[in-house]
């Protein structure tokens, strides 16, 4: 119940809801970050709920100094958006993912001290016991509304 986004050197764990995802740095092909951080991969998007972008007032008090320390975008037109200022937790989380992705892509040499990845496929976990347990939950609050 407790959504969140773990970085590791090399691996990405987005803790929803309904599901646990793990994501190998070298499996991940795009990070967007618009509404929130989302992460593709060969399998598919990977959208983490923990890391959702600021909403308009937070977005309004925004300022320069939030963006200062982003990398500028080439092209006109080309502005940062309110999700990817590092004081958001959308910014903040995609940054670090972006860093240990770049690290990984531009280091060609094993760290010694990496212990060795048992699975460099992204891996997917229901939280069956969470959703039975809601869905029984569900049952019970219309069951109980029901009688008289």
């Amino acid at each position: 119940w407790r959504p969140r986004v773990i970085v590791d050197d090399r691996v990405v764990w987005v803790v929803n809801v309904a599901r646990t995802w793990r994501i190998p740095l070298a499996q991940l092909t795009s990070l967007e970050v618009r509404f929130g951080v989302t992460l593709g991969t060969d399998v598919g998007t990977v959208t983490a709920w923990a890391a959702s972008a600021p909403g308009r007032h937070e977005a309004l008090r925004l300022s320069r100094a939030d963006f200062a320390t982003l990398p500028r975008r080439s092209g006109v037109g080309q502005f940062a958006r309110p999700a990817e200022a590092l004081s958001t937790e959308s910014g903040a989380a995609a940054f670090v993912i972006a860093q240990r992705w770049s690290d990984v892509t531009m280091d060609d040499v094993p760290r010694p001290n990496d212990a060795p990845d048992t699975g460099d496929s992204v891996t997917r976990n229901w939280h069956t016991v969470s959703l039975v347990v809601t869905g029984l939950l569900a049952v019970a609050a219309i069951f109980t509304a029901a009688l008289p």
